[in-house]
This record gives C-alpha cells, structure tokens and sequence, in this order.
C-alpha cells in the first residue's frame, strides 16, 4: 500500500501555537502514519537554506529526500513548497505561475512536480484571491497532463462547490475524497472549527480503481497548538 500527505505548515504562523510546539505535533503525525510520501506547501526556509520540510526529515526516520523549491523570496528567507519521501525523487522540475498586481496576495505561486518511481507527484498550492486562483488553476492544468500515473496534493484555496475545482474534473482528474467519502464534508479549514474543504488529493484515470482509504489528519484539538491552520490529509492507494 502507498500512503500519501498533505499538510499546510503556515510557515511559521502562530495563532495555532509556535512553530516549535507545532512541529512537534507534525512529528507526531509523520512517524504514526509513516506516509511515502508528504506534500508539504507554505514551508519557510532561511537565508542559510535550513527549511521547515528539513527540520521535519531530519526528526523523522526514512526521509532521506527532500525537494524544496521556493515561490517568494526576500531578505529573511523563503515561501515554498516541499516533498519529503522514503524513496528517491526525480525529474524534479517547478513550474512557476503568473502573479496579478495590486490584489490581496503578493506572492507568486508554483507547482512542483516529482517522480517517485512509476508515479507522478504535483504538490500545489493556489492563491486565496478569486482572481488570482483563476489565473493560477489556467496556468496549471497544461502541467498537469501526464500519460503515466499521477497524483496531485496541496492547498487549493477553492471549495468543491467552486467552478474552478471542476474544471479538474473536466480534465479528467478524480478528487478522491469525493470518490472514498461522498457523505463526508471532509472539512478542512480552519483546523479549530473546519467549515470548509480547500486541501485535496487528485488522482489520474489509471490511479482512480486503486484508492482504498482517505482521512483526516490533526484533528481534534480544542486549544492549541495544533498541526497548523489547515488539517492535513492523509490518503492510500494500493499500487501493487
């Protein structure tokens, strides 16, 4: 069985508790589930290149692999996304999009794409602003299209209900959750009173027969910290 993770860190955010009470609790999860794979977005890293997905892989046994590619960058450091994975990672390659002026988000987002063996992973994470989102879900879905099996992890920022998440399914891509727990609003923001789900795992046709199981992951906290400001998700497919 292949497990999968996502997570939004929220870079060093505090409202959920300090990063290092917080990091503990991702620890946690990460050696409980013991995942192939983690899709990490909103990883800080500093100027001196020691990155939240690091201090992760390094407390963690087995994640001996760690792509990190960052989408803003200023002085004190910078905003990216990560894959941590017990098997090596290849063909890594980002995929920058578009960035509106004068809106609300002022950082540029990218895809990032890897290969685990056989399977494709795209970890993304899409902007807040309907606008911008629109541009970024526009720019992505070309990057999207592979032959072989892929799987896609991160923050959308939309709600199933959203004309933007289905173009997705237009495309042909299967959002798990819905395929596992129709029933289940699968909530996943914000992590102390989720009322929405904007985190998801996609599968391509040739994974769609092959998911087995998909749940929650950090929930339950009533004060924090907590794992972060999103729950994560956590999900199983059999490749065998």
């Amino acid at each position: 069985m292949f497990r999968a993770v996502t997570l939004n860190l929220s870079y060093l955010g505090t409202r959920h508790g300090p990063w290092p009470a917080r990091r503990a609790l991702v620890i946690d999860a990460l050696r409980a589930l013991q995942p192939d794979v983690v899709a990490l977005q909103a990883v800080w890293r500093t100027v001196a290149g020691d990155s939240q997905a690091d201090e992760l892989a390094r407390e963690v046994p087995g994640y001996e692999y760690v792509a990190f590619e960052p989408a803003a960058e200023n002085v004190q450091g910078s905003k990216g996304l990560a894959l941590l994975s017990r098997g090596a990672l290849a063909q890594i390659e980002p995929r920058m999009l578009g960035l509106r002026a004068g809106t609300e988000d002022p950082d540029r987002r990218i895809v990032l794409r890897a290969h685990a063996g056989d399977l494709c992973l795209y970890n993304v994470h899409f902007s807040w602003v309907p606008e911008q989102v629109a541009d970024n879900v526009r720019e992505a879905l070309p990057f999207l299209r592979v032959r072989g099996p892929a799987l896609v992890l991160g923050d959308f920022n939309l709600t199933p209900e959203d004309p933007l998440h289905a173009r997705f399914l237009e495309e042909g891509w299967t959002d798990a959750w819905q395929a596992l727990r129709p029933r289940d609003p699968g909530y996943t923001f914000e992590s102390d009173a989720p009322s929405m789900r904007i985190d998801y795992v996609y599968v391509n046709e040739p994974l769609s027969a092959r998911l087995r199981a998909i749940d929650l992951v950090g929930g339950g906290r009533a004060t924090p910290p907590r794992l972060s400001d999103h729950l994560g998700v956590v999900v199983d497919l059999d490749l065998d």
